[in-house]
């Protein structure tokens, strides 16, 4: 099992929700640079190489009822 924080599972949710790296650093209030951070440590704990493979598994795993 791939243990994501709490930060990376709410940025994934709302990449899920489509929302863009600019759009998630303004809803968080933080900086671009922090959520490509994030973004590019998801994207490896989770061996995915797209937003939209991150967005099948986000609601295989029903990530959306969490967040």
């Amino acid at each position: 099992p791939v243990l994501l924080s709490q930060r990376e599972l709410e940025i994934m949710g709302l990449i899920a929700d489509g929302l863009t790296s600019k759009d998630i650093s303004e809803k968080l209030y933080l900086s671009l640079h922090t959520i490509n951070t994030h973004r590019k440590n998801i994207f490896k704990k989770l061996n995915v190489k797209s937003s939209s493979e991150l967005v099948n598994y986000a609601f295989k795993i029903g990530i959306r009822e969490v967040v």
